[in-house]
């Protein structure tokens, strides 16, 4: 038995000015994924909880992963991302990762956001009962060994609710406009190396809510 959790850490430059939540206001967001529980909801989630106003961000560049948002960070194309501290320590154990990444910290009154519960495995429901049966307990019983190289600490059953204050938070949020930024200023990084937001204006994104998902992807 157990409990899956992770959380998300709230990165800034080292050198940069921002201290507080609070002092992003017209910051730019580096985030990996609009269906990412762990760099785009959840930011979203503490925007809505504390009531901060629509539109708190400046802009928001979508840049297709974790890595990629501490690449844009490190190169000043953003000035904040969340972060999967998952991730983070999978990175860490790269020595030149670890020097680059002693170049952030993580905000004074937020250092994180979370925690949430860990990503669900999904499968068809057209294997049947008795063949997605086997399969938790397959997945259950996993070699520690096995597990220890994945950064993981063992696979644990869910319960029908685990998900459900996600899911809530999902719905609340999707009644609200425009919680991160002008929808003009959403944009996306090109697939290719990272370029300054200052030499190429990002192409357009919707900001529309994403429905609540059976499966969030970190």
């Amino acid at each position: 038995g157990g409990a899956s959790q992770y959380s998300s850490g709230v990165f800034v430059l080292g050198s940069s000015r921002f201290r507080r939540f609070s002092d992003l206001a017209g910051a730019t967001l580096a985030f990996n994924d609009p269906d990412s529980l762990s760099g785009f909801h959840c930011v979203r989630f503490h925007l809505h909880a504390h009531q901060f106003p629509p539109r708190f961000f400046g802009a928001a560049l979508a840049t297709g992963g974790h890595q990629r948002s501490l690449e844009a960070l490190l190169r000043g194309d953003a000035d904040v991302a969340a972060i999967d501290l998952n991730v983070l320590r999978r990175l860490r154990r790269d020595r030149a990762w670890r020097r680059r990444l002693a170049g952030l910290r993580q905000l004074d009154d937020v250092p994180t956001l979370g925690p949430y519960p860990g990503q669900p495995f999904v499968a068809p429901k057209a294997l049947g009962p008795a063949a997605l049966a086997e399969l938790r307990r397959a997945l259950v019983r996993a070699a520690p060994a096995e597990l220890r190289r994945l950064g993981w600490a063992a696979i644990v059953p869910v319960a029908p609710g685990t998900y459900g204050e996600v899911r809530r938070l999902l719905r609340e949020c999707a009644r609200a406009k425009d919680l991160l930024c002008d929808p003009a200023a959403l944009g996306r990084l090109a697939a290719g190396p990272l370029e300054s937001r200052r030499s190429k204006r990002p192409a357009r994104a919707s900001d529309g809510p994403s429905p609540p998902k059976k499966c969030l992807r970190c």
